[in-house]
């Protein structure tokens, strides 16, 4: 029987939270202290210190919570019989969601993938998506349309592909376009990808 989480709890974490998220926009991880997020959240450092260690294990989980929440998302209603035979096939189940979810949180995105205040978000970021696709990619490892390319290259492929996508989406553009647009855009990438790569071998 699963214990029932205090909600009192659930507070003061998403206090802690949200002020870090609210600091990170005026000045980078490394300057912030604890001092400044308890006195951002209106709680004091025992109630800090009794849920994290420090604003290290703060901000871990601030992030493991944002990207599992992403990648939830695109997990969300997927058919897991449907075969895929394309990078685009392979793409188009779960962009949308991704996208989805991202321009629901986008001022999150937007604060954390701040390289020079939070330096490593990007690489979480990137970690999850290959993690993902990887998982999807050998799901259909043994299928007759299994796509023929190295798993681990086309996972960090388009997860890098994605990642450029969102920072120049929520960075550059501040959230500008809806995610149907941007999941059509990155769509065109990637079968311009592949037209690319069908004209290059026809003339090798």
């Amino acid at each position: 029987m699963n214990k029932k989480v205090d909600p009192r709890i659930i507070r003061s974490k998403r206090l802690l939270k949200h002020s870090l998220i609210s600091l990170l926009r005026e000045k980078s991880f490394s300057a912030i202290t604890i001092t400044d997020i308890v006195n951002k959240s209106e709680l004091n450092r025992s109630t800090f210190y009794a849920h994290f260690r420090d604003k290290e294990e703060l901000l871990d989980s601030l992030i493991d919570e944002l990207l599992d929440g992403m990648i939830m998302s695109m997990k969300t209603g997927e058919d897991s019989k449907l075969p895929v035979s394309s990078q685009s096939e392979l793409t188009e189940q779960s962009t949308l969601k991704l996208f989805s979810y991202v321009s629901e949180h986008s001022s999150y995105f937007k604060t954390l993938m701040n390289y020079k205040r939070v330096p490593h978000f990007s690489f979480r970021l990137s970690d999850s998506l290959y993690n993902f696709y990887i998982s999807k990619i050998k799901e259909e490892h043994h299928s007759s349309n299994q796509i023929n390319i190295n798993h681990g290259f086309f996972a960090n492929y388009i997860a890098s592909i994605i990642v450029g996508f969102i920072y120049h989406w929520v960075v550059h553009t501040d959230n500008k376009y809806n995610p149907e647009y941007i999941s059509k855009e990155f769509q065109k990438i990637i079968i311009l990808n592949n037209d690319f790569h069908h004209l290059y071998l026809s003339r090798n």
